[in-house]
């Protein structure tokens, strides 16, 4: 809601995701928040995701680009 909402309505005009933590590896395993995701980058949305945490959690090759 925070992320998506600000660029739906044009608050901003760039707005960056950045996942971590536990996190990771929540979106890595759930199909809703992937399609969530989705329809961020649809929007125009970047997508970041901390390398650290995807390897401490092993979910690293599981992220999308």
């Amino acid at each position: 809601m925070y992320t998506y909402n600000p660029k739906k309505t044009g608050w901003w005009n760039e707005v960056n995701l950045v996942v971590w933590g536990p996190s990771s590896q929540l979106l890595s395993e759930d199909a809703e928040h992937q399609a969530y995701i989705e329809k961020m980058q649809q929007k125009g949305i970047s997508i970041f995701a901390c390398k650290a945490c995807a390897d401490m959690y092993g979910v690293l090759l599981n992220l999308k680009n």
